[in-house]
């Protein structure tokens, strides 16, 4: 006999190995999505879990060509408090803005998780910032990416679509809740698809507005509080196992919205490049960022700009620089992939996994600063998230201020760099 053979008796058949605890759990688990769900929860409640290809389940973070669960944490990635350090600011008025806009005279807009608009003022002298009067709301929704230009606030919102905001009026324009597909061989005829889970944006110097919509599905309200869940929609798309975000972009001129990209896997961040000769697309599904080249001889060409991050992407923005700031919102979690490769098993679990997702996601916070060429120099961290958490994005304000969205929190937050 051979020696991989050596340790079985010479006649008999071998010996049948007892299941595992977690063998038994899954066929536990598939067996009650059977019986007891066969559908999945409203907005997917017409449909059942995909099969996710071998593909796609090695790009998720622990996976083969994915991040390193756990991750090294070294280089531009070492551990440190510098988020230890941040100021935090009003925690009484603003909950889950996930970003904060910074107009030309250094104030701050937030928006809270039910569309009401905050905007405060620098107080001379020192690093605090005084409400305003102003109080605008951007209607029934989730806002979540937002950016100023000029007078104008763009906001994706992820039931409406993508509209803007005049910062002195407080008048609303819808700009895009749909994409324009042209019908082959039909002249102009045009179908429109839907523009569902507007993410995040950023606006080029000739008013373009490039966008991300992260799923084909609507996102819901929440039984637990007054606003619409998109951590809920995140949760659900990943479960459904479908890749179907998109890069959009909206043509003043035309007022028009088509395709860039799709097939994305829940695409995130949005961030031109200083010469807006590219873009950056965060893939949080991946733990990674995309860059599509608009112009140039590769116009059109997409290749991974930064992968094998420490935690989960969300928000991406340009720093004066040229360079970016990027919010990692989430640790990473080997979850998605172990629950990738069974169909059944994530069919039943996405009727608990809010339940669940407390004993799972735990604190923390970090943001990386990238240079002009999407290379990190360096992250800031806490670690434990005890004073700055679900860092959903950072924009970086005159004097070198860095300001921090806070998707699931209260208020936000500022830190020197």
């Amino acid at each position: 006999r051979d020696a991989v053979n050596a340790d079985r008796p010479s006649c008999g058949p071998a010996p049948m190995r007892a299941p595992s605890a977690l063998a038994i759990a899954m066929a536990g688990m598939a067996l009650l999505a059977a019986l007891f769900f066969r559908h999945m929860p409203y907005p997917y409640d017409d449909v059942v879990a995909l099969e996710i290809p071998p593909e796609r389940i090695a790009l998720m973070p622990g996976g083969a060509n994915g991040s390193r669960i756990p991750p090294p944490f070294q280089g531009p990635y070492a551990p440190n408090k510098r988020l230890k350090g941040a100021i935090r600011l009003f925690e009484n008025e603003v909950v889950g803005s996930e970003c904060v806009a910074v107009t030309a005279q250094g104030d701050l807009i937030m928006l809270d998780q039910q569309g009401y608009v905050f905007r405060a003022s620098p107080v001379k002298g020192s690093l605090t910032y005084q409400m305003t009067g102003q109080r605008f709301y951007v209607g029934p929704g989730r806002p979540l990416g937002f950016h100023v230009s000029g007078k104008w606030l763009y906001v994706c919102c992820s039931l409406k679509g993508l509209l803007r905001l005049h910062l002195d009026t407080g008048a609303i324009e819808i700009l895009s809740n749909a994409v324009h597909n042209p019908v082959m061989g039909g002249g102009a005829s045009h179908l429109l698809r839907p523009v569902t889970y507007a993410n995040d944006l950023d606006v080029a110097a000739d008013g373009s507005v490039y966008f991300t919509s992260s799923a084909s599905r609507t996102i819901t309200h929440t039984t637990k509080g007054d606003f619409y869940d998109t951590m809920r929609g995140y949760l659900l798309n990943n479960a459904y196992g479908e890749a179907d975000g998109r890069l959009l972009v909206f043509h003043p001129a035309s007022r028009r919205t088509t395709l860039v990209l799709d097939g994305l896997a829940f695409p995130n961040g949005v961030a031109l490049s200083k010469d807006e000769s590219w873009i950056a697309v965060v893939e949080t599904s991946y733990a990674r960022v995309l860059r599509h080249w608009l112009k140039g001889p590769r116009a059109g060409e997409t290749e991974v700009l930064l992968d094998g991050l420490p935690g989960f992407p969300d928000g991406i923005s340009r720093a004066p620089d040229g360079g970016f700031w990027l919010g990692l919102v989430a640790r990473l979690s080997p979850l998605p992939r172990l629950l990738g490769r069974h169909r059944w098993l994530r069919h039943a679990v996405s009727h608990i996994l809010q339940t669940l997702l407390p004993f799972i996601a735990k604190p923390w916070g970090a943001v990386v600063k990238l240079d002009s060429a999407g290379v990190p120099i360096k992250t800031l961290y806490d670690m434990q998230g005890s004073h700055v958490s679900s860092v959903s994005a950072a924009t970086e304000g005159p004097g070198g201020r860095l300001f921090l969205g806070n998707l699931q929190g209260r208020g936000v937050s500022m830190i020197q760099v």
